[in-house]
């Protein structure tokens, strides 16, 4: 608001001059309106939200890797499907170890290719298992498959 300098005559009628005591515009006393001649439309405008501060960035862990080293059996690639015998010839002990971090999952092949669960085993234990030549075994780590092999002998594998 502005102030302005007006005269202003005191009681002996003479001009004096001194700061004004009231707006140079009078203060409205009814809100003035004018006519929309279009229609108006409003949208909020959202309050500013507060910048997330720049962390140092992380990284994921490497994916954990494993290893089969196998003795007694051959090892097929993890698509294939070994048909195990009908009938046994002599029975061999095999044995699974897990040196691996992670828990495994030790399966055999029926007859007709289908994956029975023979047990699962965490880091550090072993599963003994009675097997025939010709028997195929499947090894699943925690993300799919890690093994199929086909027993020849007595043996082991070793998932680290």
């Amino acid at each position: 608001m502005r102030l302005l300098r007006h005269t202003h005559t005191g009681a002996s009628g003479a001009p004096r001059h001194g700061p004004a005591t009231r707006p140079a515009t009078p203060p409205a006393t009814h809100p003035v309106t004018v006519p929309a001649t279009h229609p108006v439309t409003v949208t909020a405008t959202p309050a500013p939200r507060p910048r997330p501060t720049p962390s140092a960035k992380t990284t994921a862990p490497a994916a954990t890797t494993f290893s089969v080293s196998v003795s007694g059996a051959a090892e097929y690639a993890c698509g294939t499907v070994v048909h195990s015998p009908f009938k046994a010839s002599s029975i061999w002990l095999f044995t699974f170890i897990d040196h691996s971090s992670a828990d495994i999952g030790v399966y055999s092949f029926g007859p007709s290719g289908t994956l029975f669960l023979q047990g699962n085993i965490g880091p550090g234990e072993t599963l003994m298992v009675r097997t025939v030549r010709g028997q195929g075994w499947k090894i699943q780590g925690p993300h799919g498959c890690l093994a199929v092999l086909e027993i020849t002998a007595a043996g082991q594998a070793t998932v680290s």
